[in-house]
């Protein structure tokens, strides 16, 4: 069974090396984790390539990858225009629950481009967007004790997570806006 698909959303500016890192800051302390996982396929693979938040990893021959980052936060969606008055009427929040956005690209299989959620973010059972299910939720799990192995100060997490890719077309999704209206 493949790994459940989820919409796509708002990116976040990243940079690096090959394991790129996410860099956010929120409030006076950032939380850093290592997300650790597996794609598995039907066949065996060459590495493939995938985005996390804007960055590109690429996993090793036998599909594993890990990479840096921060934990996720939620954040609210903007409620100005259609969406808000929309919002307004349904009189819920407009906060997205804490996630990471993955898109997933191997040749001879579906493009995946899913969500994985923080299990406790505040919103995790009210999503504005609807988009949470339990299969998209993570175990981030939290460690109390320094980690000299990937140079972090306590606490931090970590995340194992395992994408199952379904056989067939290989499409990148087209951007939903390339171009601003002209005036």
């Amino acid at each position: 069974m493949s790994t459940q698909l989820s919409v796509s959303g708002k990116s976040t500016e990243a940079f690096g090396e090959r394991f790129r890192r996410l860099v956010s800051i929120r409030g006076d302390k950032t939380l850093v984790s290592v997300i650790v996982g597996l794609v598995l396929v039907v066949l065996v693979i060459p590495p493939l390539w995938f985005l996390v938040e804007g960055s590109v990893v690429f996993t090793d021959d036998a599909g594993r990858f890990h990479f840096r980052s921060v934990k996720p936060a939620g954040y609210p969606i903007p409620i100005d225009g259609p969406v808000g008055d929309l919002v307004h009427a349904t009189r819920r929040h407009h906060y997205r629950p804490a996630h990471l956005h993955f898109m997933i690209y191997k040749p001879g299989f579906k493009t995946m481009v899913s969500q994985i959620y923080a299990p406790d973010d505040a919103h995790i059972d009210s999503d504005v967007q609807f988009g949470v299910t339990r299969a998209l939720i993570g175990d981030y799990v939290r460690h109390d004790e320094p980690s000299a192995e990937h140079g972090f100060a306590a606490p931090w997490y970590s995340l194992d997570r395992h994408f199952v890719l379904e056989p067939g077309e290989a499409r990148r999704p087209a951007a939903p806006i390339r171009s601003k209206a002209a005036v």
